[in-house]
């Protein structure tokens, strides 16, 4: 049976409906699934200790009956269970409440799990042994972007469309650094990490000349799908300028970014943009830095960012360079 601690059970504290009962007091409602009880108590009283609302689940069959009566913001769901596999889980979760966050828990960290569980609609995935930090970043994230996303609802329609690149509708290169500005404040304030990763496509002038410009920008719209696809929810992704991009990633790591990059990188060279009766490829060139391993203010970030990715230029396009490889 699932239980929620010392804390009240939330569906007797909400008056009303609590799937629609707000929260509030920057707390989330968190729901960890587990069916082994010194892991998911951990978990449990790390986030409650957080200020979290906090209810467990032993199975996959308990945590949806759960979560067909209460609306959770977060849920943490380990990817092998006796009963059922976490994935299965993950896709029913979703089918119920599509617009629900979704963090898998594994202990064996491969890229094709990330892959794979974030192609099902996972907001992240995390490994063990995990620290209560790492948990605590994961759900602040969550609640962040929920609050963005509740604000641009809220906001009026010009002034969102004031924030989005018209052709590919991701962020434009002014909100880029208004983002940037607020989440290395919060970076610094937290002592938490941060990745910047700046992406070029490899000689797209040539790829305009030969296609023409409507076929140039067409293919910036199948990137900005492709990068919205492959990034993290909480990623914020911008078009940097012409044919580049820029990914803000929260509590990323360098050695993070690059497993990042590199998915990008490999999906963006298996990719085939259609042209008239035939395809066309393209491939990019990534270059990443981190706070606080590369750089400790935005200007600085930037830069070495941005000199990492003429590195990968200089190798020859479709690499990825990390900020710790240029020389001083």
């Amino acid at each position: 049976m699932a239980s929620s601690g010392d804390s009240p059970d939330p569906r007797a504290e909400s008056s009303g409906d609590p799937r629609e009962a707000p929260i509030g007091g920057g707390r989330a409602r968190v729901l960890v699934v587990d069916d082994v009880e010194s892991v998911r108590e951990m978990m449990a009283e790390a986030l409650r200790l957080d200020g979290h609302e906090v209810t467990v689940a032993a199975s996959g069959e308990e945590a949806l009956d759960l979560s067909r009566e209460i609306a959770f913001d977060v849920s943490f769901v380990d990817l092998v269970m006796p009963d059922t596999n976490g994935l299965d889980v993950l896709k029913s979760l979703l089918q119920f409440t599509p617009d629900a966050d979704i963090v898998v828990v594994t202990g064996f960290a491969t890229i094709e799990v990330a892959v794979e569980s974030m192609r099902l609609g996972a907001a992240d995935f995390v490994t063990k042994p995990f620290s209560n930090t790492h948990l605590q970043v994961v759900v602040s994230k969550v609640l962040e972007r929920r609050r963005l996303i509740k604000a641009a609802k809220e906001k009026d329609y010009y002034k969102r469309l004031s924030r989005l690149d018209g052709l590919t509708e991701l962020y434009n290169h002014r909100f880029f650094h208004q983002l940037v500005d607020s989440e290395v404040a919060r970076a610094r304030r937290f002592g938490h990490k941060i990745s910047l990763l700046i992406l070029d496509l490899d000689r797209f002038k040539d790829f305009n000349d030969r296609y023409g410009h409507p076929a140039g920008d067409f293919a910036l719209k199948q990137v900005a799908d492709l990068l919205r696809n492959t990034c993290r929810k909480y990623d914020f992704i911008a078009r940097y300028g012409g044919e580049e991009f820029a990914i803000i990633s929260p509590g990323s790591d360098s050695s993070q970014a690059s497993v990042l990059a590199e998915r990008i990188r490999e999906r963006m060279s298996e990719s085939d943009f259609a042209m008239g009766d035939g395809v066309a490829h393209l491939t990019l060139s990534v270059g990443i830095a981190c706070l606080p391993e590369d750089a400790g203010a935005k200007k600085e970030l930037i830069e070495r960012a941005d000199r990492a990715l003429y590195l990968a230029k200089d190798r020859g396009r479709d690499c990825v360079v990390l900020a710790k490889e240029l020389s001083s």
